[in-house]
């Protein structure tokens, strides 16, 4: 069984490798703090800042990463 894990998402510029702004996105993880960041606003980008969690989660968590409902 997974351990479902909501995660805040924050639209954001940031500062790609040529040194100019750009769209991108900053999710930060609800249990521990871990942020993780992609270029683009789009569900691409959403997608791998979850698989990023996942890879970085410092606790080694088997689980599933999810974007908070706002509602």
């Amino acid at each position: 069984m997974f351990l479902k894990i909501e995660c805040r998402l924050e639209l954001v510029e940031l500062e790609n490798d040529n040194g100019r702004e750009v769209d991108g996105i900053v999710v930060t993880c609800s249990r521990c703090g871990q942020k993780t960041q992609s270029y683009g606003q789009g569900p691409n980008s959403v997608k791998r800042c979850l698989a990023l969690m996942r890879e970085k989660c410092p606790d080694k968590l088997d689980a599933f990463y999810a974007i908070e409902d706002r509602e």
